[in-house]
């Protein structure tokens, strides 16, 4: 069920220090997205993939408020480039 959910499109990702890459979206999300952990796909503009656990969050950003956010643990963010695309594969327990 959640393979079936569009991609998401990064428009950011920053450096939380000791976790990894926090990585924001653009638009709204999905209104189904769970929250936790879940198996994902990274399709980076250049077309370079990788697959990775993420923790789905809600997050407060200012502005413009609550906005999803994943984390990606022990990623830079050079690694998930703006315009790069988010699967969710599955949840993980």
């Amino acid at each position: 069920m959640l393979s079936k959910l569009d991609p998401l499109f990064v428009s950011e990702a920053v450096k939380i220090s000791g976790l990894g890459a926090a990585v924001f979206f653009r638009g709204d999300p999905p209104a189904l997205l769970p929250l936790g952990r879940a198996e994902v796909r990274v399709t980076t503009p250049n077309g370079d993939r990788f697959e990775t656990i993420a923790h789905i969050e809600a997050t407060r950003k200012v502005p413009p408020g609550e906005v999803l956010a994943m984390l990606l643990p022990d990623l830079e963010p050079a690694a998930i480039p703006p315009g790069s695309r988010i699967q969710i594969l599955k949840r993980c327990p």
